[in-house]
């Protein structure tokens, strides 16, 4: 399928089809063990050695018979396929991307990702480059890896495979299910909006971690720690305001415009809310928000303001990737308000910044 994100043109598919297996829990006590059919053997008195609330993760071939897999504080559960359509495309992530579908067929593809859930995932044979943000670079024969580990247990994740132009991206997904994550279909549809995060950047466009508005055509991010109250401040210009519009609620994009205008969109991956629209607008400003008994508001310059705004990217210390983001981030300091707001649940929070960014 076909998508227009943030004006880039991204052929996006995948293979969701699950290598069909049968997992089984106990609940854990400091630990976790990680074991597999092919590589140890399962038997009762591996399952009687596990104490009352340790934790033993296990995948068990479709033939072998639950009834012998009998222990006390068990918990069997049958792990099947993702819900895809007939090309075995998620129709999770299908249905996150929908809004997004392009319909002029005749624009040139700015990168394609193609996904696929694993059962094991394989380190990239290369040299590893760098760690950033939880996640393992590497620099291969044919481009640049990427991979994140359970730590615990030393399983891969995931791990996107780019070209040297970061505009195709390979992603293989391992089923964080089956280690108590999120469903295997959000875990796709984040893990392939990591892949779009690189492939934007190399197109000098910057996925910010923020709440952004859509206030009568114009943009705002609101930025903080997570927790600090980002969605309850955007709510808060809607019940003030109710044309303002959630353009997205967790990381849209910062990218120049052919006139050299700082534009923020909205992107598919909007965090657990799925609150984002498939739009583009001036970007008017940026709001770096702290909790405070009283609202008060001042202005962010030089390098604080440059760091805040750093540390709420995916910009990558690769040369041609930190340099599309870092130009994106300085044409935000030179030309769009960015300030600091300590404020309440109240919406004299909104007036102040409405205020102090002239909307």
């Amino acid at each position: 399928m076909i998508y227009q994100i943030a004006d880039l043109v991204l052929d996006i598919s995948g293979n969701a089809n699950m290598i069909k297996s049968k997992v089984c829990y106990v609940q854990p006590e400091g630990f976790a063990a990680y074991c597999r059919k092919a590589d140890v053997p399962f038997s009762k008195d591996i399952l009687s050695s596990v104490e009352k609330d340790n934790e033993l993760l296990m995948y068990i071939d479709e033939d072998v018979d639950l009834s012998e897999l009998a222990a006390p504080d068990l918990n069997i559960t049958i792990k099947g396929a993702d819900d895809v359509d007939k090309d075995g495309n998620s129709n999770y992530v299908l249905r996150r991307l929908e809004n997004y579908i392009l319909k002029d067929k005749e624009k040139e593809i700015d990168g394609k990702i193609f996904y696929s859930v694993k059962d094991k995932i394989d380190e990239p044979k290369g040299d590893f480059l760098f760690k950033q943000s939880g996640s393992y670079f590497y620099k291969t024969d044919a481009g640049f890896s990427v991979i994140r580990k359970f730590s615990q247990i030393h399983e891969i994740l995931f791990r996107i495979d780019f070209d040297f132009e970061f505009t195709n991206a390979l992603v293989y997904v391992f089923d964080v299910s089956a280690l108590g994550g999120m469903p295997v279909e959000r875990w796709i549809h984040n893990v392939v909006g990591e892949a779009f995060s690189y492939i934007a950047l190399s197109k000098g466009r910057v996925t910010f971690h923020s709440s952004s508005i859509d206030f009568k055509g114009n943009g705002v991010c609101f930025s903080a720690p997570s927790g600090t109250g980002k969605s309850t401040h955007t709510s808060l210009w809607q019940k003030a305001f109710p044309e303002t519009q959630i353009l997205n609620d967790d990381t849209p994009v910062l990218y120049l415009s052919e006139t050299n205008e700082v534009l923020v969109s909205g992107t598919p991956w909007s965090g657990k809310t799925e609150l984002n629209i498939n739009k583009q607008i001036p970007l008017k400003g940026i709001v770096r928000l702290y909790q405070n008994d009283t609202n008060i508001v001042s202005d962010l310059k030089g390098i604080n303001a440059f760091q805040i705004l750093y540390d709420q990217t995916k910009i990558l210390r690769i040369k041609q990737l930190f340099d599309n983001g870092t130009g994106v981030l300085n044409r935000v300091l030179e030309t769009v308000p960015v300030v600091k707001l300590g404020c309440n649940i109240s919406e004299e929070a909104v007036m102040v910044i409405k205020n102090r960014l002239g909307l």
